[in-house]
């Protein structure tokens, strides 16, 4: 059985493996998933700066307006309801991204 074999299993694994990724990137970052948090870009954010962002989320219906009005839905849920103290801090990080076209 191969010792250095990666697991993902194991608390903070997989945040861990991901940061490491998101540290090396020098230019762009490209992020494929289902869900999309506040509290989830808040823990990525700090590995974004100066690096332009693309996040493909999944949805049942597909569409641009759709896409956009359901990331804009779990943003203002999170607002409302997001206990984590740092989620205003994450969504004008993420609205300025976004003017500057680096997301």
């Amino acid at each position: 059985m191969n010792k250095k074999r990666l697991s993902w299993f194991e608390p903070g694994k997989s945040f861990q493996y991901i940061s490491e990724w998101l540290e090396k990137a020098k230019n762009k970052i490209r992020i494929a998933t289902v869900f999309f948090t506040i509290k989830g870009w808040n823990l990525i954010r700090r590995y974004t700066k100066g690096k332009q962002t693309f996040l493909l989320v999944g949805l049942d219906e597909p569409g641009e307006q759709r896409a956009r009005m359901a990331l804009i839905q779990e943003i203002m849920r999170d607002l409302r309801t997001g206990l984590d103290k740092d989620r205003r801090k994450a969504v004008i990080d993420l609205v300025e991204k976004m003017q500057s076209r680096q997301f």
